[in-house]
């Protein structure tokens, strides 16, 4: 037989035997590039119920390890403690000093190393042992400067009375009796008792650097809460001794309480000696102006008066033209001195040893709002730089705020000091011109009147800064005395009665849901990497074949009752996929289709057999050709003789005539397999095998041959070549899809067409295969005969 006589025409190529003009070649789109390759709620819930017991399995074990966990973890206890802050609010009473800091100071003050290195020091916080038990033990343990931190380990020795101290890993610091101090060489200070030493026998205990424990109460135990412009302070310490929690915060309070305490009657102390340096520094410029003066008068009592003639009429006017010129005249000096004064003052703003007292000592700069204000506040900001260097170092960042604000106060003094310059230059200049147009009229007028009064004007100035100096320092004095601290305990920590957190229950519903969630991972990704065929997405989209039909899965096909509902499913599934068909080869009669699969086991028999059985129901005369030379045994399935069949048409044993039986069905008839031969691959691909097709075109409207498996051979693609159809059959949770795609792209090089793939065995239960589904309780029931004949049939008959 020659080439033009085989089912469609051919050609060579560059890739073999190319498919025929008009048929579609199958282009693989392997899962990673598909859109069912990303999250998809669906599958994984698919997913999740496939693999249920995964889940079950990994829930419980976690649950379980969480009950484990939770009976080893201990309870912790919180105890609570309330402080009161006292806030600047106004004066309340004749005396009353400022707050010490400010609200967020007292939480800083509270956590600093001042007052918990003296908690860590007083309640042995450097010292941890699992069993509280064993506190009697330790009852008079304390360390020195030579500590060497670690982890020990004390435990009886080889003899009796003799114990070993050692300091893990396996170092043995030294070996003593009991009775006798334990652990010198590492800074111990300890002397158990023979009797606590043999009740405890092996103890293992943690010795912790005493800045090292102060870290871990701050950052593990200690919790600290105060809002903004509140008088109130809520403190919290956590640990597993509730009896020894209250007793560390209380001791904590307590030392916060006397800490506070001190700080503040160092602040008025340091205050009370700036102010008794500052009176005794205008007392001493006071008494040198007096002395002034004094010697002043002695100097000049001897000399001649100033009475001189004086016309009628003047001797009203004279004495307050003097005065007033006198008056101007010191008060031009006044300016003068003044200005002077503060403009050395401002040049040595600059300098370390600048000091505000050189500038308040100034009449003008007391009288100057801004720059006294300035000075005010740069006078508080040194006092509070001297308190802050007691409790911390100059890199501590309090110190370093306020030398920032030191050194704003330093630069904003020469500025707000310019402008007084300004004035005190504007009003001298106009001073000084009056009083040149008054001197030509005064020039008989001794100086010495001018000097007395400048003198006392001066003393009078020096006194009035003396008594408000020594007004402040007697009030400095008073509040030193009289001092109340800024902070008090108003409620006491108390050993509460439960624990405050029930770790347990979260612990246990932690690794409930931990569980649950790494079940639900593993399930994604067992899903995610599954090579077997699981979704119709997996058929339509990642290897780009048309779903011609989907067969829903028969739990038990031998006993299944023909009028069940499970059948009628099944039959409704072929009726849709024989449809496919038919609408798939358009006009090629007969109907010529391969039935085949990518293995063994995806069920292509079974959907072969069935598929025919449809054609056979829809009237049409149908062939079923068992081409599995290899394994086929559809003649057990029909209940027929095996040989002879296709192998023995074939080899020319016997003609086609002999070999087709007939089945129940009265259009279904089947070729079987036949002999078992090794020549039969060779006897599929040989002019007998085209003879065989030819003569069956004439004879039967549908041939529909099973083939072996992709995977088995060249049969499958022999076959199809002589068909020119393909039909894949695909094991929904069986089939291997890369293994498909694979077989799929090797029939691209052939004149093959791939209608498309029945998907085999589905659950319709599952979401994914619902659509594929028909409605229960809708199938067809036969009713009985009718006894009147219709007209159309009588008439026919006659």
């Amino acid at each position: 037989m020659s080439d033009a006589q085989l089912p469609v025409p051919v050609s060579a190529g560059d890739r073999g035997i190319p498919v025929p003009a008009g048929y579609p070649r199958y282009t693989p789109t392997f899962g990673d590039e598909g859109e069912g390759s990303g999250l998809n709620l669906q599958r994984l819930l698919s997913a999740l119920r496939r693999h249920l017991w995964l889940v079950a399995v990994v829930t419980i074990l976690a649950t379980a390890a969480g009950v484990l966990v939770a009976r080893f973890i201990p309870p912790t206890y919180t105890v609570r403690a309330t402080v009161w802050v006292e806030r600047d609010e106004g004066e309340r009473g004749p005396i009353r000093t400022s707050q010490l800091l400010a609200s967020r100071s007292w939480l800083e003050l509270l956590a600093s190393y001042s007052v918990l290195d003296s908690v860590v020091e007083k309640e042995r916080l450097y010292l941890e042992y699992p069993n509280r038990a064993d506190s009697a033990l330790f009852a008079g343990f304390s360390i020195d400067s030579t500590l060497v931190p670690g982890r020990y380990h004390l435990k009886a020795g080889a003899s009796a009375g003799q114990y070993v101290l050692e300091r893990e890993p396996d170092q043995v610091v030294e070996s003593v009796q009991a009775g006798d101090s334990i652990g010198r060489s590492v800074g111990f200070r300890w002397r158990p008792s023979a009797a606590a030493l043999t009740s405890v026998g092996d103890v293992r205990f943690d010795v912790l650097v005493p800045r090292q424990a102060s870290d871990r109460l701050k950052r593990d135990g200690l919790r600290l809460d105060m809002q903004e412009n509140s008088n109130f302070m809520r403190v919290g310490y956590t640990s597993g001794d509730p009896v020894r929690g209250a007793r560390v915060l209380n001791t904590l309070l307590d030392k916060f309480v006397a800490q506070a305490a001190d700080l503040k009657s160092y602040k008025l102390t340091e205050s009370s000696k700036a102010l008794e340096e500052q009176l005794q520094t205008v007392g001493t410029q006071l008494r040198q102006a007096e002395q002034e003066l004094e010697a002043y008068r002695t100097r000049i009592i001897t000399l001649p008066g100033e009475g001189v003639p004086v016309s009628s009429g003047v001797q009203q006017t004279q004495p307050q033209v003097l005065t007033q010129y006198f008056g101007e005249k010191l008060e031009l000096e006044r300016l003068r001195r003044e200005r002077e004064e503060v403009e050395r003052a401002v040049a040595l703003t600059g300098r370390s040893d600048f000091s505000p007292d050189a500038l308040l000592t100034v009449d003008a700069v007391r009288q100057a709002p801004e720059l006294n204000r300035t000075l005010n506040d740069l006078t508080a900001a040194e006092a509070e730089l001297r308190d802050l260097r007691v409790k911390y170092t100059d890199r501590a960042q309090p110190v370093q705020q306020q030398l920032e604000r030191i050194d704003s106060l330093r630069q904003l003094v020469p500025r707000t000091a310019q402008a007084l310059l300004g004035t005190l230059r504007a009003r001298e200049q106009a001073l000084d011109q009056k009083i040149s147009a008054a001197t030509r009229e005064l020039q008989n007028i001794p100086s010495r009147t001018i000097t007395e009064q400048r003198l006392q004007r001066n003393v009078i100035t020096l006194a009035e800064i003396f008594a408000q100096v020594q007004a402040r320092f007697q009030a400095a004095r008073l509040a030193e005395a009289s001092s109340i601290p800024d902070v008090r305990v108003l409620d006491r920590a108390v050993a509460p009665d439960s624990p405050d957190k029930q770790l347990g229950p979260m612990i246990i519903g932690g690794a409930f849901l931990g569980g649950l969630g790494l079940a639900v991972v593993l399930v994604f990704l067992l899903d995610r990497f599954d090579r077997r065929l699981r979704y119709p997405d997996q058929v339509d989209q990642d290897m780009g074949l048309v779903i011609l039909g989907a067969v829903p899965s028969v739990k038990s096909p031998k006993r299944m009752d023909a009028e069940s509902e499970e059948a009628a499913q099944v039959v409704e599934a072929f009726r849709a996929i024989r449809m496919a068909v038919l609408h798939s080869v358009h006009d090629r009669r007969p109907t010529m289709l391969v039935i085949t699969s990518p293995g063994p086991g995806d069920g292509k028999s079974f959907v072969a057999s069935n598929l025919a059985l449809s054609f056979a129901e829809a009237g049409q005369r149908t062939l079923l050709v068992d081409g599995d030379i290899r394994r086929g045994a559809l003649h057990h399935l029909f209940s027929v003789q095996g040989r002879p069949g296709l192998v023995d048409v074939l080899a020319g044993d016997c003609p086609l005539a002999d070999a087709v039986r007939a089945t129940h069905h009265e259009r279904l008839s089947l070729l079987p397999g036949g002999t078992r031969d090794r020549r039969a691959p060779e006897l599929l691909q040989s002019p007998a095998m085209e003879a065989l097709m030819a003569a069956a075109r004439l004879q039967f409207d549908a041939i529909v041959i099973d083939s072996a498996p992709l995977g088995a051979g060249v049969d499958a693609s022999v076959l199809a070549v002589h068909a020119a159809n393909l039909v894949l059959v695909l094991r929904s949770g069986e089939t291997d899809r890369t293994f498909a795609e694979a077989k799929l792209k090797e029939l691209d090089r052939l004149p093959i067409r791939v209608l498309g793939a029945v998907i085999n065995d589905v659950s319709l239960k599952e979401r994914h295969y619902a659509y594929y589904s028909y409605v229960y309780g809708y199938s067809l029931d036969e009713e009985e005969a009718s006894p009147r004949r219709l007209r159309g049939a009588s008439t026919g008959a006659s």
